[in-house]
């Protein structure tokens, strides 16, 4: 009779140990169920950020060649605006020099203006008639018999008109002066005119370019403002497929040791020779078809389940 309540007493301790591992295994396919659901979440995750990092490399790429084409168009339009600047300066002073040689000769005729006035006040009759007159007295004189005091009065007239002549062509050489002096003027006013026209040709063009250069700078700024968002994203993409991937390792670790609680080391050991197999498998199927060879029916089964075939 002690015997028989022992033996029952053995099966109900028995059954309660085999229903608590019932539960336990329960509770445990439980938990890599839904290991398993995460852990597909995990991989799907990683995959759209990997998509997306991915996505803003290629943007954000794109956008740097443009960065680097524009700031090559910039830096020519900037060196040619600098050499029609140089231009302009040069151009300026030669401009600036002409007008000095104008001014300096306005000066002359401003200085020639009060000895020309006052010896054209001292000249009398024009030139032509004082060399008539003394050349009729000069031919006179040598021609005619005169007495002393004629002679002396002849002389006298004859100094007085080479006095004159002298005048007359002092101011006829201040004349010439004056108009060469004018011309001179008039020709360095208008090379003056036509380098000003220069100039200003020429500060248009540089207008131009540097309007052309600084609204290329504007495009410029607006592309490197949409690159650096480009490379956020990446970096934000990247942070998470690093954060994803972590979370995914977690997971597949505390599957993998749940699985080994509920199977235990023999089923372990057995899977993880399934997997080295399913990977030599794998490895020689590819090899075969990339060579064209036939595969095997296990290497055909694997490379189908994984969808590489």
């Amino acid at each position: 009779m002690v015997c028989e309540n022992n033996e029952s007493e053995r099966y109900a301790a028995a059954e309660g140990v085999r229903i608590l591992e019932q539960n336990i295994s329960e509770t445990g396919f439980q938990r890599i169920d839904a290991l398993d659901a995460e852990i597909r979440n995990l991989r799907t995750q990683r995959l759209n950020f990997n998509i997306e990092w991915k996505n803003c490399a290629e943007q954000r790429n794109s956008l740097n060649s443009q960065l680097r084409e524009l700031s090559e168009k910039i830096r020519a339009i900037r060196s040619q605006r600098d050499a029609m600047n140089e231009k302009v300066k040069a151009l300026k002073s030669s401009r600036d020099k002409l007008r000095s040689e104008i001014v300096e000769k306005r000066d002359r005729i401003g200085e020639m203006i009060p000895n020309f006035k006052l010896l054209r006040s001292h000249v009398q009759g024009t030139f032509h008639e004082k060399k008539d007159s003394f050349e009729k007295l000069e031919w006179r004189l040598q021609t005619s018999s005169l007495d002393s005091k004629e002679e002396n009065r002849l002389l006298t007239q004859i100094k007085e008109l080479e006095l004159q002549l002298a005048k007359h062509q002092r101011l006829n050489e201040l004349q010439k002066a004056f108009d060469d002096q004018k011309a001179a003027i008039d020709t360095l006013r208008q090379d003056a005119q036509s380098v000003h026209e220069k100039i200003l040709e020429a500060a248009e063009s540089s207008a131009k370019m540097h309007e052309e250069m600084m609204r290329l700078v504007g495009d410029l700024k607006e592309i490197k403002a949409s690159a650096d968002a480009a490379h956020k994203k990446y970096l934000e993409a990247r942070t998470e497929t690093e954060r994803v991937e972590q979370e995914l390792v977690h997971r597949v670790i505390e599957r993998k040791k749940i699985h080994q609680e509920i199977f235990g080391e023999e089923e372990a050991e057995r899977l993880r020779k399934r997997k080295e197999l399913a990977e030599r498998l794998t490895e020689s199927g590819s090899a075969k078809l990339s060579q064209g060879k036939r595969l095997s029916f296990e290497e055909f089964r694997v490379l189908m389940e994984q969808k590489k075939i």
